[in-house]
């Protein structure tokens, strides 16, 4: 608080309760003062008479004949309690004035003062200033107070004496560090000191002395302690006395009758476990979850249905399965060519009819297969769907598949593809299953053609899961899985916000893709060396979508790794642009912060943009070099230092381009032999030529 009163906003006058002066000023002039009775003394106050709840009028002002803001001193009485003799009267406190701006100060009572006493007070001449009370400096109380002119009052009202009202809080006291007591088990006496008000002035008297709390003495502890609380809830059991042995045969009548119940238990299980644990399995698929059972040694957490469908509205599930929700993407991927003109369910399911004639619904979680397929196909195709199922169940890797990046979604998808065939080919299904033509697939969008062939071709190269060896699907809630004998799932950070077009529209937050998205991206107008060096060199990037007038537009933001790296981005960036058809409305930018820009918009379905096809093809090539020589490695016996080395040297040869630029229609099987034929040179290197000294 700035000091001892402080008057209360207009809004609280007229409700708390107050005090006024007139009633606790003794108006007896002093002693030394003129007998003559002075106005302000005497005069009654005027109007109704101020009661609890109300505001009291405020008194009016007191002047003296001196100067303007002078008063005379005011004799205060205070009587607490009651006494039968009051005691002498005791020495006037002494005023030490503490300056203009600090208030004066009264020395503490003397120690055996009693306690209940009549007080008499006197203030020392105050003056007002700014409605506060300031004591004159230079006055004491305890000198003679020479007598003040008569008094008369000022109506004005800018002098009025603000009237006494409940004390303001006052700050909590600081506690000093006490003397240290010789009692046994006593709480130390802690002495509180009083607190400066500040710079304010207050009235003498209104600061509270130092207060002393008197000891007082803990209980003893030392000894036992209280029982701890029971809960409400406990029962008491009472204490039984410990019965006594019995002499006789009765153990090996328990013995005997333990063996006879487990018999009984035994007998139910192998016996009637049909009868009394039905499995709930349909005979369509009982089949091939036991040939699934049989194979993992763990049972299904839940019995599936397989259900043949006609060829039509299986072809329609299959590919909204493999497709998704295509259509809301078709205008960012014509806006970035990953796709051209119009993009339709139908022609959809023509370039993927027979890619998978059996399949595990992800939506909810049964099997279906086209009615057309016949034995012998029909019970490994099942029994592959049906293993699929299983490793869904045991790692659940089918949650979150969609949000995952493009590679993150190939690589789980082909895990799950490569231990699916381990499980067929240990199971009495075992049949070797016809490849689907790959072919037709490069007509579709870059990156559902990269999404539906990329987990088909990885498979084949990915490391078989040793006995004892933790599963790769278990590490699916990682920020990066790394596969057995497959490639880590990267993800790029978020690069700074786009700058966008005077009325572009964001759609959505900005995203941070893959280096395999770029490519596509890249590769659609660029050679598929350069677009592989520009994607390999982005360290930060975010994808904006926006519209523009009822067009959708995209921003792709780009930082490199370092100026080199730049350097080829920024090269690949404006080659891209430059390239674009006018329709795209390409255009590259470099942002403030240093961050490379491109931006580029739909050109709409009835425009046909030429494009490079077979790009998801190439991007295929460049990762199953990489691919085979980190399962090479593996397999070799070699570690993490022998993968960096060997990918080391891949990146400095030519394996990659050429496996990029291989047939468009090779099976998996055949892909990945011609793969892991190319990685042989750099996952085994030849040996150094020896070099001997000359003579």
């Amino acid at each position: 608080a700035d000091g001892a009163f402080m008057s209360p906003p207009e809004s609280e006058r007229s409700t708390l309760p107050t005090l006024t002066w007139e009633s606790i000023v003794d108006r007896k002039p002093s002693a030394d003062r003129s007998s003559e009775p002075s106005p302000q003394a005497d005069a009654e106050p005027s109007g109704p008479v101020p009661t609890i709840g109300a505001a009291p009028p405020p008194p009016p002002p007191v002047t003296s004949g001196g100067a303007a803001g002078e008063s005379a001193p005011v004799s205060l009485s205070l009587h607490l309690g009651d006494v039968s003799s009051p005691p002498p009267p005791p020495p006037a406190p002494v005023l030490v004035p503490s300056g203009p701006a600090t208030p004066a100060t009264i020395g503490p009572a003397p120690a055996d003062e009693a306690p209940f006493a009549e007080f008499h007070v006197s203030f020392a001449p105050i003056a007002l200033a700014d409605d506060r009370v300031v004591v004159e400096p230079g006055s004491s109380l305890d000198a003679d107070v020479p007598p003040a002119p008569e008094a008369t009052v000022d109506p004005a009202p800018d002098m009025l004496l603000p009237p006494i009202r409940e004390a303001t809080p006052v700050q909590p006291y600081v506690s000093e560090e006490a003397p240290a007591s010789d009692a046994p088990n006593a709480v130390p006496t802690t002495t509180v000191a009083t607190i400066d008000a500040g710079a304010a002035p207050l009235i003498p008297g209104s600061q509270p002395g130092p207060i002393t709390l008197p000891p007082a003495t803990q209980p003893d502890q030392s000894g036992a302690r209280l029982a701890a609380p029971v809960s409400p809830l406990a029962v008491e059991i009472p204490h039984r006395a410990p019965a006594k042995k019995r002499r006789g045969r009765s153990g090996l009548k328990l013995v005997f009758l333990l063996v006879v119940l487990g018999a009984i238990v035994a007998a139910g299980i192998v016996f009637g476990r049909p009868y009394l644990f039905p499995d709930d399995w349909d005979e369509s698929a009982k089949p091939y979850a036991t040939a699934v059972e049989a194979v993992t040694v763990t049972e299904f957490a839940e019995p599936l249905t397989v259900t043949a469908e006609p060829t039509t509205p299986y072809q329609a599930r299959s590919t909204a399965q493999l497709a998704g929700d295509f259509a809301a993407q078709v205008p960012t991927w014509r806006a970035l060519g990953l796709a051209t003109g119009e993009v339709t369910e139908d022609g959809m399911a023509e370039l993927l009819a027979g890619w998978e004639p059996a399949m595990y619904s992800t939506v909810d979680g049964q099997i279906y297969h086209d009615d057309a397929l016949v034995t012998p196909t029909l019970g490994a195709e099942l029994t592959s769907a049906m293993a699929t199922a299983w490793l869904d169940q045991q790692f659940g890797w089918a949650i979150g598949q969609a949000d995952r990046t493009l590679d993150g979604a190939a690589m789980t998808s082909a895990e799950v593809e490569a231990q699916a065939a381990a499980i067929l080919a240990a199971s009495e299904f075992d049949t070797e299953l016809a490849a689907p033509p790959t072919g037709p697939l490069l007509y579709l969008p870059a990156v559902l053609s990269y999404e539906t062939l990329a987990p088909a071709m990885y498979a084949p190269l990915l490391a078989p899961v040793a006995d004892g060896a933790e599963n790769p699907l278990s590490s699916l809630d990682a920020p990066q899985p790394t596969w057995a004998g497959g490639l880590a799932s990267e993800l790029l950070e978020l690069a700074s916000a786009a700058t966008l077009t005077e009325g572009d529209v964001a759609v959505g937050s900005p995203a941070a893709m893959d280096r395999s998205f770029w490519y596509l991206v890249f590769a659609g107008f660029l050679d598929a060396p350069t677009a592989y060096a520009a994607s390999e060199s982005i360290v930060e990037s975010a994808l904006t979508i926006t519209e523009r007038a009822g067009t959708t537009c995209a921003y792709a933001t780009f930082s490199g790794g370092d100026l080199i790296q730049t350097q080829t981005l920024r090269g690949a960036m404006e080659s891209w642009v430059g390239l674009t058809p006018p329709e795209m409305a390409g255009a590259f930018s470099v942002g403030a912060d240093g961050n490379l820009q491109m931006q580029s918009c739909d050109p709409g379905a009835q425009t046909v943009v030429s494009t490079r096809l077979g790009v998801a093809s190439e991007l295929i090539g460049w990762r199953s070099a990489e691919l085979a020589t980190v399962s090479g490695v593996l397999a070799a016996g070699g570690g993490d230092a022998e993968i960096t080395a060997a990918l080391d040297r891949l990146a400095a040869s030519k394996v990659g381009a050429q496996l990029a630029t291989g047939p468009v229609d090779q099976s998996p099987a055949d892909a990945a032999a011609a793969a892991r034929a190319a990685v042989e040179p750099i996952v085994t290197p030849p040996p150094p030529p020896v070099v001997e000294p000359a003579d």
